[in-house]
């Protein structure tokens, strides 16, 4: 009788034990979940709190495996547009303090306009310390894209680089690099529906160099690109502060405007062809 009483308490006890393990792996899913939504959202506060201060990331960044500090993977946030994501076939190892959380995961993503879209094979390592459960290492694969794909995305990067590099020579009055990168049948249509071609456009820029107008910060956000018969076709919205369009504003407001672009290709860079935008609001 007290074999069967032990043997009793021995199987309820597998039962409690393996119940707990089956709860704290659907934990392990919805911490995985918050993770990505925090980064979606961008909620650095929650970041700082899932990942612990020693995080790594490892990835394959052109063939070659890189190493990230949590400290630069954050640094990336505002340039990465985390659209839609899904985890799923998760496999979840508990021993003690340390999870092992492998998984695949779809997203659509881009990073500074650049594709980030695919299907990966994840392993994060979880540790519990006195903050709670945290991530300390995340090992990343990225389905190999075919080759057309590939150079698909270096245009995605070129092309994002390009758009910025307009924009900071616009706000700076860099009129050499503005003349360098933009088309020779350039057309530039204001937020009044007024047209330009480049001398016009360049003329009122030389105008802004002499009068002293500059617009010292200026950020992109929801930026897409599209390829259309060798043609980018790129939207997005500016924030900028100084001297607004609508208005007479301080330097301390800051405008935003939703914008088209077009850019070809000539030669080994791209340059911006038509540039159209629709302002959104003035904040102060």
């Amino acid at each position: 009788m007290r074999k069967i009483i032990a043997l009793s308490l021995f199987v309820l006890s597998c039962h409690a034990i393996l119940a707990q393990d089956e709860k704290l792996k659907k934990e392990f899913e919805q911490r995985s979940s918050d993770w990505m939504n925090a980064w979606k959202a961008k909620d650095t506060a929650l970041l700082h709190k899932i990942l612990a201060p020693e995080f790594r990331l490892l990835s394959m960044v052109n063939g070659e495996l890189v190493t990230t500090s949590r400290e630069k993977w954050l640094s990336n946030g505002p340039y990465y547009i985390l659209k839609n994501f899904r985890y799923y076939d998760f496999d979840i190892r508990i021993y003690g303090n340390t999870a092992i959380v492998q998984s695949k995961y779809d997203q659509e993503a881009t990073l500074n306009g650049q594709d980030r879209s695919g299907t990966f094979q994840i392993t994060d390592i979880w540790e519990k310390n006195k903050i709670g459960w945290q991530v300390v290492h995340r090992h990343t694969n990225l389905k190999t894209k075919p080759p057309s794909e590939q150079s698909n995305s270096q245009d995605h990067s070129d092309v994002y680089k390009t758009i910025e590099l307009i924009a900071k020579a616009w706000s700076k009055n860099n009129l050499d690099t503005l003349n360098k990168y933009i088309d020779e049948e350039y057309v530039h249509t204001d937020i009044n529906g007024i047209r330009s071609n480049k001398s016009e456009w360049m003329n009122y820029n030389t105008d802004r160099k002499e009068n002293g107008a500059s617009n010292p910060s200026l950020e992109f956000s929801d930026t897409e690109i599209k390829f259309y018969n060798g043609l980018a076709i790129v939207t997005g919205i500016n924030s900028f502060s100084g001297p607004g369009f609508t208005e007479n504003v301080s330097t301390e407001s800051k405008t935003l405007l939703s914008f088209t672009q077009v850019l070809r290709k000539q030669g080994a860079i791209w340059k911006r062809l038509r540039f159209q935008a629709t302002p959104i609001k003035s904040t102060k």
